[in-house]
């Protein structure tokens, strides 16, 4: 009996533990793929695109971008020079006395910042006070470079390899901003003239570089150097500028009236900031904007976290310009950031 009684018992349990519910094995959801951008190092600098043709090049002329008394005429028709020999020079000594007082000015504003920063991240100092410091300072230095760039185009220098046609200025001659001082041929014999709005013409100079693209060579570039700057805004309110073309083999093939573009790297006019795709930033009901970080969980796996940025707004070449929040070597999402939850679950897109 005992032994029926322990059997009955041991059926029973068997019975009970069938009869318990099982628990549920949900399938694992798959990770929601994105589509990311890794945030790179804050730049100055922006590239700008103009508009051109290419045009003969019989002697261009060339002038000081600053007047005053030339003190100096180094140039003789007939010869060549290099790129960046000194032609003429003229007198730099009020532009050195603007110079040091610009300098002072923009260390006055510097530390006034600075002392504004610590004011405001202490509570002493409100949003109104810390931006006409920002903006002081960023005049103080917009103006301490122009001042430097001045006493620079206090000497004329050649913008590229070539031979000077005509020299028409002598020592202490009185001249003007702008007054072709001299003729110069380039090697290449062609030239592009392009037109620039007055909000970059100041950051242009003679010798600097730029890259062409024509529509007649599509994937081809060439280069070439600003050769000459007009003081005078034409009728379709740009100024006109002439690039001289590098003496390239590539050229042969070029003929003028051929349409391109002509790029080059400029100051941003928004100071140094973070650029990132326009797509990437959303804006919150109550006007902010904020962007999804990736944080990784592993090498193509991820959560995402929602932060805050400040904006300055579209860079010329349409990213946007970051300002607060985000720094170099962030990873954010630039695709479907409205359709995105906090911490949730992804995986990197190739």
């Amino acid at each position: 009996m005992k032994s029926q009684s322990i059997l009955l018992n041991l059926t029973l349990a068997l019975l009970l533990v069938g009869c318990g519910k099982r628990k549920a094995v949900l399938p694992a959801v798959p990770l929601r793929p994105v589509v990311t951008f890794t945030v790179e190092s804050a730049t100055e600098l922006t590239e700008r695109r103009f508009s051109g043709q290419i045009d003969s090049a019989e002697g261009t002329g060339i002038a000081f971008e600053v007047g005053g008394r030339v003190i100096e005429v180094l140039a003789k028709a007939g010869r060549k020079y290099e790129a960046n020999a000194a032609l003429a020079r003229v007198d730099d000594t009020d532009y050195r006395n603007q110079l040091s007082d610009a300098q002072a000015q923009f260390t006055n504003a510097e530390q006034e910042l600075r002392r504004m920063q610590r004011l405001y991240e202490s509570g002493n100092a409100s949003q109104s006070q810390l931006d006409a410091a920002i903006a002081q300072e960023q005049s103080a230095r917009a103006n301490f470079k122009r001042v430097q760039k001045s006493v620079s185009d206090c000497v004329l220098k050649m913008p590229y390899a070539g031979v000077i046609g005509r020299v028409d200025v002598e020592p202490q001659d009185v001249v003007s901003t702008g007054q072709a001082m001299m003729t110069i041929q380039g090697e290449a014999g062609l030239e592009f003239d392009i037109g620039v709005p007055a909000e970059d013409i100041a950051n242009l100079m003679i010798g600097m570089p730029a890259e062409l693209t024509l529509g007649a060579f599509p994937g081809k570039t060439f280069s070439s150097t600003i050769s000459e700057i007009s003081p005078e805004v034409a009728d379709n309110t740009t100024y006109p500028v002439t690039l001289a073309l590098s003496n390239e083999t590539d050229w042969k093939s070029v003929r003028p009236g051929l349409d391109g573009e002509a790029s080059m790297s400029l100051p941003n006019p928004l100071g140094s900031t973070l650029r990132v795709p326009s797509a990437s930033v959303a804006a919150a009901p109550d006007g902010t904007n904020y962007v999804w970080i990736v944080e990784r969980t592993g090498d193509r796996t991820g959560k995402v976290v929602r932060c805050p940025v400040t904006s300055n707004g579209f860079a010329p070449d349409a990213m946007i310009e970051i300002t607060k929040g985000l720094k170099a070597g962030d990873v954010i999402v630039t695709r479907g950031v409205h359709q995105l939850d906090a911490d949730l679950e992804v995986i990197l897109k190739d």
